[in-house]
């Protein structure tokens, strides 16, 4: 049986991939044939990176760095390559997906923030599995919202959208209270997809990426996108 599985795969971010490689490697162990599809938001297009900002220095700024940023997102789909299955196409935008969609017998949307419509410049029908066919059985696991709610001028589209699906599950309470205020009764709130994986799973990837674990000290690992005095502080404490 084979799975279409899509979620951010844009971001040049340690999170962003391990949790679409843990997802992937998830559903392997359940005997199923799964291929990530290989989207890549407009905003984080060339193009699209400079219409993310009205501020010109910033848009400036955004293209000058784009190279580096392209080359660190290839870097990541290569590492991504050795353990999973990419869709052979390489997909920019809805109507792409829509036109030439993967073919499966069932479609997950994976974690992440995929229905954050801030960071998605409106809603990414894409991540919504728009693009399979009506019929077709759609799941979501640990999708995250990461909006306080949606916008009022998006519920009704949204509504719809996840009307056709058979399962939804959640990453954070929070999104499960923002589902049944809309109606959605049945959603359940599950791990994080790096958290599926045990150890051993890992240590094997550390292994087969060339980085293999070693860890013969007791250790604390701290990994947070947001920048926290707290954080640094108890960091150069420990080093003392």
């Amino acid at each position: 049986m084979k799975v279409s599985l899509i979620t951010i795969l844009d971001n040049t971010n340690f999170g962003t991939y391990l949790q679409a490689l843990a997802l992937s490697k998830t559903i392997e162990k359940l005997g199923l044939d799964v291929e990530i599809v290989d989207y890549i938001r407009p905003r984080m297009s060339r193009i699209g990176s400079m219409s993310w900002t009205r501020n010109p220095w910033k848009k400036l700024l955004k293209w000058l760095n784009y190279p580096a940023i392209e080359k660190l997102r290839d870097a990541d789909h290569d590492f991504l390559k050795r353990f999973v299955a990419l869709s052979p196409v390489t997909y920019s935008n809805y109507k792409q997906l829509k036109n030439n969609p993967p073919v499966a017998d069932i479609y997950v949307t994976g974690s992440d923030q995929v229905w954050n419509s801030i960071y998605n410049q409106g809603i990414d029908k894409a991540f919504y599995l728009d693009f399979a066919d009506k019929k077709a059985k759609r799941v979501s696991y640990a999708a995250s919202i990461g909006m306080e709610d949606f916008p009022a001028t998006e519920v009704k589209e949204t509504m719809q959208l996840l009307s056709k699906y058979t399962q939804i599950t959640v990453r954070e309470q929070k999104a499960k209270n923002i589902l049944a205020r809309l109606g959605f009764a049945n959603v359940e709130v599950v791990l994080d997809p790096t958290l599926l994986l045990d150890a051993n799973d890992w240590r094997k990837i550390s292994q087969l990426a060339g980085k293999p674990l070693d860890l013969n000290e007791p250790y604390l690992l701290v990994y947070s996108v947001e920048t926290k005095k707290k954080i640094h502080s108890f960091h150069s404490t420990q080093k003392k």
